[in-house]
């Protein structure tokens, strides 16, 4: 069992599809991730979508429709996320088992509050990554979570760790250790943009708590890069990770939902494999799309990097001194 954050080294991994981008312009992407709901029982205080959850969540049929289209495509893997809680959705089980037959990879982002409403099966999935609240560690239902930890799906909690949360952080690595998940990630819960971001230490003594069957995880990365401004100014993260929201539509990512010119087309309207060639995308894709509201150290902000030094070579750089 092993669990990566490594996004620049996965893309890698998927270079038939970075090539077919550089020569053509074009490629069938690797991830999508899916928000079916715009519901969320845990009201985070840093959540990037404070204030904008309701009740609304993705059609059925859509949704299994698309899930056939993106198949037939090549499309590898689902992240099931927010926007809200993806367990929340009524129709999330069979979306999984759907998913499953058509073979692709699934992760689940969960708040886990929600697993005696809509327990979901752990076998569906590579991995599922609980975000950490207070409300989770008070309210933990032991046994059910002893159900999904019992399983081969490697189980992870996440605390997005703020100046309030920073003292806390070891004792809850020390609870999750003894929940019996397989990891514990730390990361800076993040500020819109990068000069309001508060600049904390990464918290190694953690690692002291680590053994053969616990893993801390730290993404120093992004520690080191929400305060620092990007190295890039286009997004071309979008071409292998698009994300469908609960609306239907299909957008270049997760943190512009709902928001002209960021969305490729809807799904209620038109296949995932027509909005992914039609002249709408054609048109966005040839935007920059980088602006000063984009959030700090993004879901693409890695490959981003990565893509945008393939793209633009530094040719002083002694480049072949690798």
């Amino acid at each position: 069992m092993k669990v990566t954050f490594n996004p620049q080294m996965k893309l890698l991994w998927n270079w038939d599809r970075v090539n077919d981008w550089l020569k053509t312009g074009d490629n069938v992407p690797v991830l999508i991730e899916i928000s079916p709901t715009n519901y969320c029982n845990a009201k985070c205080p840093w959540c990037f979508y404070g204030g904008t959850h309701s009740g609304d969540g993705i059609n059925k049929d859509v949704m299994l429709r698309t899930l056939s289209d993106m198949a037939s495509m090549g499309i590898k893997a689902i992240s099931w996320t927010g926007g809200g809680e993806p367990t929340l959705h009524p129709n999330i089980n069979e979306f999984n088992e759907t998913a499953h037959k058509l073979g692709f990879s699934q992760g689940l982002f969960t708040n886990a509050l929600s697993y005696e409403k809509n327990r979901i099966n752990p076998e569906f999935y590579d991995w599922i990554r609980i975000s950490l609240t207070e409300k989770f560690m008070d309210g933990i239902d032991r046994k059910l979570l002893k159900e999904y930890t019992s399983s081969k799906t490697p189980i992870g909690i996440c605390l997005n760790v703020t100046e309030e949360s920073y003292p806390k952080a070891y004792e809850y690595a020390k609870q999750a250790k003894e929940l019996g998940v397989y990891y514990f990630q730390v990361r800076p819960a993040l500020a819109k943009t990068y000069d309001k971001q508060k600049n904390l230490e990464i918290p190694y003594k953690l690692k002291e708590l680590e053994d053969e069957n616990f893993k801390i995880i730290l993404s120093e990365y992004k520690f080191e890069d929400a305060t620092k401004p990007r190295t890039y100014d286009t997004c071309y993260g979008h071409n292998f990770c698009p994300v469908i929201d609960f609306r239907g539509d299909v957008n270049v990512c997760m943190y512009k939902l709902g928001k002209e010119p960021y969305i490729f087309g809807n799904l209620n309207e038109h296949s995932f494999l027509d909005i992914w060639k039609s002249d709408k995308r054609k048109k966005i894709k040839a935007c920059k799309l980088v602006d000063n509201d984009c959030q700090v150290c993004c879901k693409d902000h890695e490959i981003n990097k990565l893509l945008y030094h393939i793209k633009h070579p530094d040719r002083e750089s002694n480049i072949d001194f690798i």
